[in-house]
């Protein structure tokens, strides 16, 4: 039996919205030849253990990464820059961020490009880490960064003081992190127990237009891999 649109309870629609959207972030992104699975092989929908509130700011940032995706290699077509920085770029302007004058020398492409809110919730990811992502698209956007991921935790220490130093003095300059040296990041949610070994490069704060602290970026570059 067929049901309508109409007949749906509110978590039948989400899902197949989500469903909807996943499936379109990964034909964006198979336009930089990244391949990303929508979800993991058991076809779990993780995004549907979460409230409906989390499960719609979701779908907010899935939506503004395929718009970004899109921008930023129409904005590559024309003026021939790197397309991991015209995405961070096309992401700064499109939100009004304001950002250190010289933030574009302190990257490369190849960099792994991030964004994290005051409450360091991530907001953008480059195409970079797509590349290394060995997640479905629906772990990533679903499951806390922490249950993902795993360093040494001396290391997120002193990245958090870093980080502090920076708010506490509302500082405008990018900081080069010196402090922390390449270490090894490895997953913990997949079968797959990947690891790169990486460089923390750069963090520096971003401001809105009405100067208050908006977040900041966080950039690294993997220095091995498998």
């Amino acid at each position: 039996m067929t049901h309508s649109i109409s007949n749906l309870n509110s978590k039948e629609l989400l899902k197949i919205k989500g469903i909807q959207l996943f499936s379109s972030l990964v034909e964006t992104l198979k336009k930089l030849n990244i391949t990303c699975a929508a979800f993991n092989e058991q076809g779990d929908n993780f995004f549907l253990k979460l409230n409906e509130n989390q499960i719609n700011e979701i779908f907010i940032t899935i939506q503004q990464i395929i718009n970004n995706i899109e921008l930023s290699i129409e904005k590559e077509k024309k003026e021939k820059d790197p397309l991991n920085i015209n995405q961070l770029w096309t992401f700064l302007v499109s939100n009004k961020l304001k950002y250190p004058i010289n933030l574009f020398d302190h990257i490369t492409e190849g960099d792994i490009l991030e964004v994290y809110d005051t409450q360091n919730k991530q907001i953008f990811r480059s195409y970079e880490f797509f590349k290394h992502c060995t997640y479905s698209l629906d772990e990533l956007f679903s499951i806390p960064w922490n249950e993902l991921y795993y360093r040494d935790p001396k290391y997120i220490t002193e990245y958090m003081r870093l980080l502090s130093i920076l708010m506490e003095n509302k500082s405008k300059d990018v900081l080069v992190v010196k402090t922390v040296p390449p270490h090894w990041v490895s997953q913990i949610h997949s079968n797959r127990k990947i690891s790169h070994f990486l460089q923390t490069k750069i963090i520096c704060l971003l401001y809105d237009a009405n100067e208050d602290v908006f977040g900041y970026i966080h950039t690294q570059k993997i220095l091995e891999q498998p």
